[in-house]
C-alpha cells in the first residue's frame, strides 16, 4: 500500500471516512460469494447476459462494476439546487484510490480479468481495504474525541 494513501485518508474528516466505510460495506455485500461475480464484463444478468452494472437485472459484477453500482445507488444521491449529486462520487474515488494501492497493477478492471485473479482474491482485497478505512475510522474517532475537533 502507498504511503500516499495513508497520509490522504490521516486527511480526511470523520464523516467521509464513515461514508467510504459505508461504501466499502455496499460493495463488499454485492461481492459477498463468487455467485455474485464475474470477469470480463461490468454486470451481467443471472442468465449470463451483458448488463449495465445500475441495471436492475444484474446480478453479478467485476469488481469496477460493483464499484460502479454502489456509486450510482438511487439511495446515495439527493437533488441539490444544480441538479442530481450523487453523495456516493466522492466515496467512491476515495475507495477506488484504496484499492489500487493494494494492486500492484494498479487498475482495478485490469486486476479483477487477469486469468490469475480468483475470488478469494478479490475478497481479499476488499477485506484489506476494509481493514484499513476502519482502522483509519477507529484512529479519527479517538482524536476526535480527545481533540473535541472532527
Amino acid at each position: 500500500m502507498s504511503a500516499r494513501i495513508k497520509v490522504k485518508m490521516k486527511l480526511f474528516s470523520q464523516k467521509r471516512i464513515e461514508t467510504v466505510a459505508e461504501f466499502s460495506r455496499q460493495v463488499m455485500d454485492l461481492l459477498a460469494t463468487e455467485a455474485t461475480w464475474v470477469k470480463s464484463s461490468l454486470a451481467c444478468t443471472r442468465s449470463g447476459k451483458d448488463t449495465s452494472p445500475s441495471h436492475d437485472d444484474a446480478a453479478k459484477w467485476c469488481l469496477l462494476g460493483a464499484v460502479s453500482r454502489t456509486k450510482h445507488d438511487p439511495t446515495g444521491y439527493e437533488v441539490g439546487p444544480s441538479g442530481v449529486i450523487y453523495r456516493n462520487a466522492c466515496a467512491a474515488e476515495d475507495y477506488q484510490d484504496i484499492l489500487c494501492s493494494f494492486i500492484k497493477a494498479g487498475r482495478i478492471g485490469e486486476f479483477n480479468d487477469a486469468p490469475e485473479t480468483t475470488f478469494a482474491m478479490v475478497r481479499r482485497l476488499l477485506i484489506r481495504a476494509d481493514k484499513l478505512i476502519h482502522k483509519t475510522l477507529k484512529l479519527k474517532t479517538k482524536q476526535c474525541r480527545s481533540t473535541k475537533k472532527c
